[in-house]
């Protein structure tokens, strides 16, 4: 699948998200038990998006990211609720009488002007209604057994102190999967995931799901190596 890709400050590809067909009119936020399922402890996805996840995993799992090294997500950072969504925002702003205008600390919500508090800086959430978490399409990504263990994606591994998650989320995969003319996919791109911006400060963690139902080939073969083929 081709869309426009931008590469975001520190090497994160950013792409435009295709949501799958069964889930393009689903509300933000209120995204239906029957369009979603469990990828774990706390966690959930839309139906495609928990493929391509349990793909991404087990990949991992195969590059030696297993255990407390393995891949897993911070709590809260796999599908939201409307609600959810609008506890996280006001725990992280506060109101202010008018903004600065700097669009990654100021929101405007419900008639009011926030502000990302200085103890967040660096970890913003979107406005409720308008999170791709609300779309069930998207992970914040961490290391650990579950998410009561997530530790940041950048740390050394407690089993290959040389290598981190992100980074190899950022390789280059192997050339056979390859298969966009013009650009060098990283591992995370051939499950089907990119990260979101914007390109001048992009969240490390944050992994979005952007196929739709163009399935990446890379996921197709992990899943049919475990028997369930899609």
């Amino acid at each position: 699948m081709t869309t426009p890709r931008t590469m975001g400050n520190g090497g994160y590809p950013i792409r435009p998200i295709t949501f799958p067909s069964a889930a393009v009119c689903d509300e933000n936020g209120k995204v239906p038990a029957n369009r979603r399922r469990s990828i774990g402890l706390g966690g959930s996805l839309e139906l495609t998006a928990a493929d391509a996840w349990d793909a991404l995993y087990i990949g991992a799992a195969a590059e030696g990211f297993t255990e407390a090294d393995a891949l897993t997500w911070t709590p809260g950072g796999t599908n939201r609720t409307f609600d959810q969504q609008e506890t996280v925002f006001f725990q992280r702003f506060a109101p202010i009488a008018r903004p600065d205008f700097d669009t990654l600390v100021d929101k405007f919500y419900l008639g009011q002007w926030y502000e990302l508090l200085p103890q967040f800086r660096g970890a913003a959430v979107a406005v409720p209604g308008t999170s791709n978490h609300g779309r069930a399409v998207t992970v914040d990504v961490a290391r650990g057994r579950n998410m009561n263990e997530a530790k940041y994606i950048g740390t050394p591994c407690e089993s290959m102190p040389w290598r981190t998650i992100l980074s190899w989320l950022k390789t280059v995969a192997p050339p056979e999967w390859q298969d966009e003319a013009g650009v060098q996919l990283t591992n995370a791109e051939t499950f089907g995931w990119c990260w979101e911006g914007p390109a001048s400060n992009p969240e490390p963690w944050h992994l979005n799901y952007y196929r739709g139902d163009d399935f990446p080939a890379r996921a197709a073969a992990v899943l049919a190596f475990i028997g369930r083929p899609r």
